[in-house]
């Protein structure tokens, strides 16, 4: 369920390839960045549907989830951690299933929404008090959607005061368009693969969206996204956020999808919810 632009696939991929490579996130090892990262973090592996979660740990105090985006990898969070740790907060990332060290390496490495969201909600029941989430990207909408409990995923909900939202699609039916676009598919591409989608998995593409989603949270909401994103347009998160006067938005300019998350607009940003 990409967001990303990955330019190694083409149209000419049959529509079960296309399905194959949405779901399946590109293997990549730990960058001197990432070990920089993590350096200052403890770090424990936990069980999670025959698989394990590498999860990161920084800091004391209030304990703060850090969910990253498809594609990326806990430390890509670790910025946003360490200047957590440094406020007086317990910051916790993890890799995805099936991402970072997290891989799922038995089987096809893929993943899926329904997954990330059952991830969040097992971590959140084994390491308790969880007090807000923050999510960018494709992490950001399945925080979104396990604090309303959307839907298919609804025996999976979790209560927390605050929730942030950091370049969040609008859903799932947008982060679909958007790899159609990215890939120069044919019409109707992106039509076929919301119903693959529905076949595969337990989601019902037209329920994920956030305006459905918003309506079931009673967290404190802070929404951040860019006004330079071309990944995650920001019309599309206004279109959205207009239609929502209780939650709170600030943009930032310059930063783009991904520089977004070692941006000093954003700490400052967090410090108006936590």
């Amino acid at each position: 369920m990409a967001v990303n632009d990955l330019s190694n696939v083409t149209n000419t991929f049959p529509e079960g390839l296309q399905m194959l490579h949405f779901c399946k996130p590109e293997a990549e090892e730990d960058s001197a960045n990432d070990l920089k990262m993590l350096s200052s973090a403890i770090e424990q592996s936990i069980p999670f549907e025959g698989h394990e979660l590498k999860v990161y740990r920084w800091g004391s105090g209030p304990k703060i989830l850090l969910v990253h985006g498809w594609g990326s990898r806990g430390s890509h969070m670790g910025f946003i951690a360490r200047n957590l740790a440094k406020a007086g907060y317990e910051a916790i990332a993890f890799d995805g299933p099936a991402h970072g060290r997290s891989r799922k390496r038995s089987e096809v490495n893929r993943s899926s929404l329904p997954e990330f969201c059952r991830a969040i909600y097992h971590l959140t029941a084994i390491l308790g008090g969880i007090h807000g989430i923050i999510g960018h990207s494709f992490g950001a909408a399945a925080a979104a959607f396990t604090v309303a409990g959307q839907a298919q995923v609804a025996g999976y909900r979790i209560s927390v005061d605050k929730l942030v939202l950091i370049s969040s699609p609008s859903g799932v039916r947008s982060m679909i368009n958007h790899y159609c676009q990215n890939h120069a598919f044919p019409k109707g591409a992106a039509t076929n693969m919301e119903k693959m989608l529905e076949s595969e998995f337990p989601i019902t593409v037209a329920e994920f969206e956030l305006e459905k989603a918003f309506a079931s949270i009673g967290s404190e909401v802070l929404v951040i996204h860019d006004r330079d994103d071309r990944e995650v347009p920001v019309d599309e998160i206004r279109s959205v956020i207009d239609l929502l006067p209780n939650v709170s938005y600030q943009e930032t300019t310059g930063e783009g999808h991904r520089r977004i998350l070692v941006s000093r607009s954003v700490i400052k940003a967090l410090k108006t919810i936590f």
